[in-house]
């Protein structure tokens, strides 16, 4: 003990003629995600809000860009090993630490009015899966044409018939599709590009490792296909 106590003295004493420095962190348990009786139902909503951008959320709502605010800002979706209850945390550290109350202020709001959504629209969500998967089927099936029936008017905004259809060509050369796909996350909008709307994207995770992304506006009864991303393995 005396061994351990002088060592502790020591760098005390050191610390006092270099500088030193520690790393400061703190961590927020902003909400409880228990909507379901079903924890894996829980545990898909956890998941789905990793897929939010919270970085752009920060600049814009709270106009924090400089880097060393941002790369101290992390969140995470905690499930319990034991009881598997899911709950939602904000870490800080170091610089972020300043800005604690405006950051837990800000994801707490955003968290707490974005679960509710999940159980109001839950069917909602379920129809643009199955759509999701729908438009995956016709590029897979190479009916470019079908695909951009069905078009978003914004989709426009961003690339003409030409440029789209080329993107999903070039698509199908290096894409392989798979019989196992599911859900990885799901994410709802209500403005993109300052353009209000019902905005749904949903990611999709094969067993071969390829990601895609299938983002749609409801209009009515319809799902407009507004962008489609992808990414293979290496």
């Amino acid at each position: 003990m005396k061994k351990q106590y002088q060592f502790f003295l020591l760098t005390f004493l050191l610390c006092l003629f270099i500088k030193c420095s520690f790393n400061t962190r703190e961590f927020f348990i902003l909400e409880k995600i228990n909507l379901y009786n079903d924890p894996e139902k829980n545990i898909q909503i956890g998941k789905d809000l990793m897929y939010y951008d919270y970085a752009e959320l920060i600049k814009d709502s709270l106009k924090i860009v400089d880097p060393s605010y941002l790369q101290n800002i992390s969140w995470q979706e905690f499930v319990a090993s034991d009881t598997k209850e899911v709950t939602f945390r904000l870490y800080l550290q170091n610089k972020a630490i300043e800005k604690k109350n405006e950051l837990v202020n800000l994801f707490d709001h955003f968290i707490t009015n974005k679960l509710p959504e999940y159980k109001i629209k839950e069917k909602i969500i379920d129809t643009a899966i199955s759509k999701g998967y729908y438009y995956i089927k016709l590029m897979n099936q190479q009916d470019y044409d079908s695909i951009w029936k069905q078009r978003d008017p914004l989709l426009e905004k961003y690339a003409s018939k030409e440029q789209f259809i080329n993107m999903l060509k070039e698509r199908n050369t290096i894409y392989k599709s798979s019989a196992h796909t599911k859900v990885e996350g799901r994410i709802m909008y209500n403005q993109i590009d300052n353009t209000r709307g019902d905005f749904y994207s949903i990611y999709y995770g094969a067993d071969n490792n390829s990601k895609e992304k299938v983002t749609m506006e409801k209009t009515n009864s319809t799902y407009k296909l507004l962008a489609y991303q992808f990414a293979v393995p290496k």
